[in-house]
């Protein structure tokens, strides 16, 4: 059994993996319960594996996801956000959004939610009050993108573009024309994620 402040074993963190795999959060939060530092590595690194091999197309979203529901368990609340997602404005559909901050608090990145159909004002009005280090603009379409280069545009002429990495997701490349103002140029959910949270880390 796992006692409180004790060290990993390899028996353990197959345990830990195991339950990620199957996507189980009750047992999942009673592992969280124990405090034990190593998990928090662990879990990122299963994490890691997956979203790799989900952008290799060896793992299925599902997959993923499920992992990413159990190891959501593990955030810790009480950290400052140092990101907000929200879709932009004319997008009314959370559910991207909502996909975008479960990826993120599995990773255990504080991030904001700002909902849906934000304006430009919106995200940059949160960079400014919580020095946000990213904005995750989340779009449902082509009709979307506008939103995302007027947020762009509008950080430029405030000073603010800056202070923050613009990163898009919710639409496949592929449809996309041209390039856009964004700091990385890959849109699935958990490449974005994954480029987050490296760049969180450093």
């Amino acid at each position: 059994m796992l006692h409180w402040g004790c060290v990993m074993d390899n028996h353990e963190a197959g345990r830990l993996q195991e339950i990620l795999l199957r996507g189980d959060r009750e047992a999942a939060k009673l592992l969280a319960r124990m405090r034990i530092p190593q998990m928090i590595s662990e879990k990122n690194r299963v994490l890691s594996l997956l979203t790799d091999r989900y952008r290799e197309g060896a793992v299925p979203f599902c997959q993923l996801t499920a992992a990413c529901q159990a190891a959501a368990v593990f955030h810790d609340d009480k950290m400052p956000p140092v990101a907000c997602c929200g879709a932009v404005y004319g997008n009314t559909s959370p559910t991207g959004c909502n996909y975008m901050m479960m990826l993120l608090r599995g990773w255990g990145m504080p991030v904001l939610s700002l909902g849906t159909d934000v304006p430009a004002d919106g995200f940059l009005d949160a960079v400014r009050q919580y020095h946000l280090r990213f904005a995750v603009c989340v779009v449902f379409s082509e009709a979307d993108v506008p939103a995302v280069i007027r947020l762009h545009e509008q950080a430029m002429a405030e000073g603010l573009r800056n202070q923050f990495a613009l990163l898009m997701t919710g639409i496949s490349p592929g449809r996309l024309k041209g390039s856009l103002p964004v700091d990385f140029e890959e849109y699935s959910a958990a490449a974005v994620a994954g480029w987050m949270v490296d760049a969180w880390q450093r």
